[in-house]
Order: structure tokens, then sequence, then C-alpha cells
């Protein structure tokens, strides 16, 4: 007794009407498309409130005033690093002792200036030194690299090498740079209207 029955049409028709006039599965598709319906239009109103809020919130001030505030500190170690400097004269200019160089600059403050010369440039970006303020600064770092590299050439044996120039223009480079940075400082915060 094994019997195979093939469903007919009438039986397939039967069950696809009998499952959409079902009055609870209107109900359930019509609760539903609404539910999808009020969670799309609560997405859309969330993002343009989001967006609302974010391109407002950085409107009022045009410089970073978190760089602003730690402008006072960067200058501090701007001033460490010409210390620094200063005392490094000698092994630059008249001893050629490249190993002091290259040790002096690789130990803080040096190794922050970068740092905290980004931080003043930030902190003076709607001041009316802006541009000049980075223009002193890749002149120091410019300066600075150049040192490094003689110091580097005069260790690996190369014979005549001086840091004299390039010690001399990385002290001016900085000099120029703590300047206008400490005028740029100096300003007020400028709020946008």
């Amino acid at each position: 007794a094994f019997t195979s029955s093939t469903p007919t049409k009438a039986t397939n028709s039967m069950t696809l009407t009998s499952m959409s006039s079902s009055p609870s599965n209107n109900n359930n598709n019509a609760q539903e498309l609404s539910r999808r319906e009020a969670f799309a239009t609560l997405n859309k109103a969330a993002l343009a409130a989001a967006t609302v809020l974010t391109t407002s919130a950085s409107l009022p001030a045009n410089a970073d005033v978190t760089n602003k505030i730690a402008s006072s500190s960067a200058l501090r170690t701007i001033k460490r690093c010409i210390r620094q400097l200063t005392d490094m004269e000698g092994s630059a200019t008249s001893f050629n002792d490249y190993m002091s160089v290259k040790e002096s600059i690789r130990k803080p403050p040096l190794t922050e200036v970068r740092r905290n010369c980004v931080i003043l440039i930030k902190g003076g970006e709607d001041g009316p030194d802006a541009a000049l303020l980075q223009e002193k600064y890749n002149a120091f770092i410019k300066a600075l690299e150049s040192l490094d590299g003689q110091a580097s050439l005069g260790m690996r044996g190369r014979k005549g090498i001086s840091m004299v120039e390039e010690y001399d223009a990385t002290m001016k480079a900085i000099k120029d740079f703590y300047e206008v940075a400490e005028r740029s400082a100096e300003a007020p915060i400028q709020y946008a209207d």
C-alpha cells in the first residue's frame, strides 16, 4: 500500500485563496507595513537632526579652541627647545661632535617640537599671522632636518662636514617661529557671527 497522490490545480488555488483572504493575514500585513513606515520615518528624522547638529556645532569658532588654550604650554616647550639648541652650539660649531648633535636632536623637548609647533599653528589659524606662522614652521623643520642630515653624514665618516651653517639656520628659524607664534598666541579667540 503505497499510493502516490499529485496535487491538483483546484487544491493549490484553494490554499492560495484561503491564505490571501484570511482577515488575520491582512491585518498583520497592515501592521508590519505601518511599523516599517514608522521606522523609516524615524530614521530619516534622526539623520536630519544629526546632520543639523553636526553642521551647526562646527560653525562658531574658526580656530581650534583646545589648541588656542594649549598654546601657552606649547610656547614654553618651544622656549626649552631654543635653550637645548643653544646648549648644543659648541658640539655643532666648534667640535663637530656629530654624535652629540644627533643625540641632542633626539631628546626631549626637541622630540616634541613638531607636535607643539602644530598646536601653535592650529591655535593661530584664524589670526592675521596664520600663513606666516606656517611659513616659519616649514623653514624651521627644513633647517632642523638639514642639521640632522649633516650630522648623519659626519657620523658615517664623510670628510669636511661642517654643521655651522645648518646650526645657525636652525637657530634663526626657531627664533623666528617663536616670535610669530608668541604674537599669534596673544591674539584672542575670534568667534564667527
